[in-house]
């Protein structure tokens, strides 16, 4: 198998900051495949220990068999098996899988360069940066109130405003702490706004940034079989248009004044340090509800996180059918639907 070179992007973000988006974006790129995300930081990467020694076949093995069964490793349709890379890989590691699985994607589309896309991944870039010392990374930020909104918008967790808002704080916390650590030179970040907003300037400068030629492609990402088949989910439905602004500032027209008071006290600094322009009139929740969001959000029994799911469905039917109004609720801290 011909080897890509060793210079892997990985495109970082809180969730719901466009980097889906970003990801479709580059691997429509002629030399660069960004396969959807593979989580294997957060899924295998902690429980190494439990393979004891990798020299062993059987236990090295079961670790390639472990991987090759995640479901999001399934979705990438390449021609992989157990035996075949116990026979291939040079050695004995999980670095060394990961990178295999990537390279078979990388060289099934034509590629020469691999990526991978996660918000995950965010938390875990100093140990990326140590298994793969020429990885570059890219953040891609956007204002937290938007994420927020995105967030409690889609058909995941968490899916209140408050949550999403803490969610957002979490992650470009986490990813603060992170970049400090990595090597001069392999962390570059765009501002969402900025990047709807001038496409072609970011996107070359990007490109400078990896490494590799601007290439008119890259604007023309909706055409992309990867992004059609991608969008077909109703999560990423919007990644089928052309770049647009029209989702830059959405709270400032979606959310009630007490509840953008209240996600500005809750992470106004964050959004400080992060350049983004904050009220004077900050409010917080009264300290009661606050904690009921939160324990709102620590669902961690599968049946009754289906049935949230469930009965927020019924609860959008329900306003589709008249038989309640947004003017029936006078905040949206707790969810759109």
């Amino acid at each position: 198998m011909p080897k890509p070179r060793s210079e892997p992007i990985y495109i970082v973000s809180a969730p719901r900051s466009g980097s889906t988006l970003l990801r479709l974006i580059l691997d429509n790129h002629p030399n660069i495949a960004i396969p959807p995300p593979g989580y294997l930081f957060n899924l295998i990467y902690p429980y190494l220990y439990s393979y004891g020694d990798l020299a062993r076949d059987e236990n090295f093995s079961e670790l390639i068999e472990d991987i090759l069964e995640t479901p999001t490793i399934k979705r990438w349709s390449i021609d992989v098996s157990t035996e075949r890379i116990l026979a291939d890989v040079r050695e004995r590691s999980f670095a060394a899988i990961y990178e295999y699985l990537h390279v078979a994607y990388a060289t099934s589309h034509g590629k020469v360069r691999w990526g991978q896309k996660s918000p995950r991944n965010g938390f875990w870039m100093v140990e990326i940066q140590q298994l793969f010392p020429g990885a570059k990374f890219v953040h891609l930020l956007r204002d937290g109130r938007d994420v927020a909104i995105d967030l409690a918008d889609a058909n995941f967790w968490p899916n209140t405003v408050f949550g999403g808002a803490q969610r957002w704080q979490d992650c470009i916390r986490a990813m603060r702490h992170g970049a400090a650590e990595l090597s001069p030179g392999s962390f570059i970040e765009i501002r969402y706004e900025e990047f709807c907003a001038e496409p072609e300037q970011i996107l070359r400068d990007l490109c400078a940034f990896l490494g590799e030629d601007f290439d008119p492609a890259l604007l023309r990402h909706h055409e992309s079989e990867a992004t059609q088949s991608w969008s077909q989910d109703a999560v990423h439905a919007k990644t089928s248009r052309p770049i647009t602004t029209d989702y830059v500032d959405m709270y400032k027209t979606r959310l009630p004044d007490r509840d953008r008071q209240a996600i500005e006290a809750l992470i106004g600094d964050t959004l400080r340090q992060a350049g983004y322009p904050v009220g004077d009139d900050a409010d917080p929740l009264p300290v009661r509800e606050a904690y009921q969001l939160i324990e709102a959000e620590m669902v961690s029994q599968v049946d009754k996180l289906r049935y949230k799911f469930w009965h927020q469905a019924r609860r959008k039917e329900r306003r589709d059918r008249s038989v309640w109004r947004e003017s029936d609720r006078k905040s949206v801290i707790w969810g759109f639907n």
